[in-house]
């Protein structure tokens, strides 16, 4: 039908940026505010003009919505400062029969589908109205499909996915999706396709998208599925760690971490120690949550011997149903002279501050991963200076995942002794060297001497005792 209503509507000087939309017909005319006026091409120019003092857009011919049944207005408001201030909008003229305009139910639709489900998939069936016309519409995808990912049947309106979903790849998908006569169906898609993070919200997303009158926008949110299992950081290699003779209750032994590609409690994991026939796993325990190991007992008379056990992280917190997996873990007890001891003039509070920094750092240097056994207030004989610190250190290969013999590692460090005294400058470092016994028998205080010296008096007497009584008895 031509439409040759001659009308004007009246702009305000400035307002937000925002679609408005307008229909003219011989009957009603919709209006919304503007103020300057530009168009996007020559044909809109040709149809409509404007006031540009007063603000009243009119139509400059008839229009017939058989040919065109959508304008699209660039609208500007400005003012006479210096500079000018100014604001734009867009306008949407729809030119209907005086029936309405065909609108799909919704403008947004929001559609949440699980990965891996098998496909196709219906997702949504559009289900447009057709007031424009009274004809059977024309639905297709404007912009991207994601390489055929999703279809719409053309007759039916029917939104399919047509290949299974992962949500680990992509979470989210936005498709504008256009329903219209067929006889004015344009050919050819352009690309308005958008990368949104799953945790867009509807409105942050819609005002992302322009819609015009025939077009409106589907999100398709995919849920997660516990489809992944827990990775451990070391990725297959066992965890090696060390302890010193001295370790006793709750001393930290290592730490493991997994994560979980899935997300919420899918990924959330627990973690536990897997008992076995020996006594390893019962020394040792793991907080389920933080993987931090500990220990539950004291190591002073196994000096030298190796535990192992086997840590399980399981996703769903742990729920039997979970996903999990294993990985293990080898701990040494060493003695202070299978160590190299950093001996530095900073106090111990400010040196375990530092602790993964100057770890790091020494990894770095060395090319093996340098751990701390402990640290303790220096120790001179009797003397205690709480002012400086022993640093007890070790490290492992990491191409063979074994200790370091401590010579070489204290060959390494002297090597870079001085790049790292530069470089740990806040430590101030005093000396790096290895523990020897007699230095270390030379640090112990007088009742320590006395225990060890009343230990060897009591195991010759033993010793001796155990001969005596042998020898009696061969007499016999």
């Amino acid at each position: 039908m031509n439409v040759s209503l001659l009308t004007c509507f009246s702009l305000f000087s400035f307002f937000p940026f925002s679609p408005r939309r307008l229909l003219f017909s011989p009957y009603v005319c919709y209006i919304c505010y503007f103020a300057v006026f530009t168009a996007d091409s020559a044909e809109v120019d040709a149809a409509f003009t404007i006031e540009a003092s007063k603000g009243r857009v009119k139509l400059a011919k008839p229009l017939d919505s058989a040919q065109r049944n959508h304008y699209r207005l660039v609208v500007k408001a400005e003012d006479d400062s210096d500079p000018p201030k100014f604001d734009v909008a867009e306008v949407n003229i729809i030119v209907g029969t005086g029936q309405g305009v065909r609108l799909f139910p919704q403008r947004f639709y929001e559609v949440t589908v699980s990965e891996n489900q098998l496909a196709p998939l219906l997702l949504l069936d559009l289900n447009s109205t057709d007031e424009l016309a009274h004809r059977t519409p024309h639905y297709s995808i404007v912009g991207s499909d994601y390489s055929g990912l999703f279809r719409v049947e053309p007759d039916t309106g029917r939104l399919m996915v047509m290949r299974s979903l992962d949500r680990e790849s992509r979470d989210l998908y936005t498709l504008k999706v256009k329903a219209e006569p067929s006889e004015h169906r344009r050919v050819g898609k352009r690309d308005t396709s958008s990368s949104f993070s799953s945790r867009s919200s509807t409105r942050d997303i819609a005002q992302n998208h322009h819609l015009a009158f025939d077009e409106t926008l589907v999100m398709v949110r995919v849920a997660d599925e516990n489809d992944n299992s827990p990775i451990f950081d070391n990725r297959g290699k066992p965890v090696v760690a060390a302890v010193p003779l001295e370790a006793s209750f709750g001393f930290q032994v290592a730490k493991v971490t997994a994560r979980d590609a899935d997300e919420g409690v899918n990924s959330a994991i627990r973690y536990e120690i897997l008992s076995r026939g020996d006594d390893a796993s019962s020394k040792f325990y793991v907080d389920p949550i933080s993987g931090v190991i500990r220990s539950m007992v004291s190591f002073s008379m196994d000096g030298g011997k190796l535990f192992s056990f086997d840590v399980k992280a399981t996703d769903k917190e742990g729920s039997d149903s979970g996903n999990s997996a294993v990985t293990n873990v080898f701990v040494y007890v060493l003695p202070e002279t299978k160590m190299v001891l950093f001996v530095t003039n900073t106090e111990p509070i400010s040196v375990e501050k530092k602790s993964k920094e100057v770890m790091d750092y020494l990894s770095k240097v060395t090319g093996f991963e340098v751990k701390m056994a402990k640290l303790e207030p220096h120790r001179e004989g009797e003397y205690l200076d709480s002012q400086s610190t022993d640093i007890f250190l070790y490290a492992i290969n990491p191409d063979s995942n074994d200790i370091v013999d401590t010579d070489m590692l204290l060959d390494v460090f002297r090597q870079n002794s001085q790049a790292i005294v530069e470089n740990l400058d806040q430590l101030k470092i005093r000396r790096i060297q290895g523990v020897v016994v007699q230095e270390k028998i030379s640090q112990m205080g007088v009742t320590e001497v006395a225990i060890i010296a009343l230990s060897s008096v009591i195991f010759l007497g033993t010793v001796l005792a155990i001969a005596l009584l042998c020898s009696t008895c061969k007499e016999r």
